[in-house]
C-alpha cells in the first residue's frame, strides 16, 4: 500500500505509473488540500505532458476509481506524523509508511 501526499505532477506521475506498468504497487489513498476530486479526475485524464490517459478513472463520494481500484482522497494540510499516513478504512486504522 501507498499514499502519495499531494497531486501535482510527481503524485500524478507515480499513480500513472503504478496504474500503467502494472508494478503490483497499490496506491490506497492520495491527500492533497488543494485540488477536489473532479479537478484531480480531470487532471489524471488530461496531463499535457503524458497525453490522455489509457485507463477509465471515474469519481465516488470518498475518491477515485481509477481502472476498478479505489483510492480514498483526503485533504488534511498536515497529513505525516511521525512518517506515517494515519487513516482509517472501515473502522479499522491502517498506517502506510510515506516515501
Amino acid at each position: 500500500m501507498l499514499g502519495i501526499n499531494g497531486f501535482g505532477r510527481i503524485g500524478r506521475l507515480v499513480l500513472r505509473a503504478s496504474i500503467e506498468n502494472k508494478t503490483g504497487v497499490k496506491i490506497s489513498a492520495i491527500n492533497d488540500p488543494f485540488m477536489d476530486v473532479k479537478y484531480m479526475r480531470y487532471q489524471l485524464l488530461h496531463d499535457s505532458a503524458h497525453l490522455k490517459a489509457r485507463f477509465h478513472v471515474e469519481t465516488y463520494d470518498q475518491g477515485l476509481i481509477v481502472d476498478g481500484q479505489k483510492i480514498r482522497v483526503f485533504s488534511a494540510k498536515q497529513p505525516v506524523f511521525f512518517g506515517l499516513f494515519r487513516m482509517r478504512f472501515h473502522g479499522e486504522m491502517h498506517k502506510l509508511k510515506v516515501l
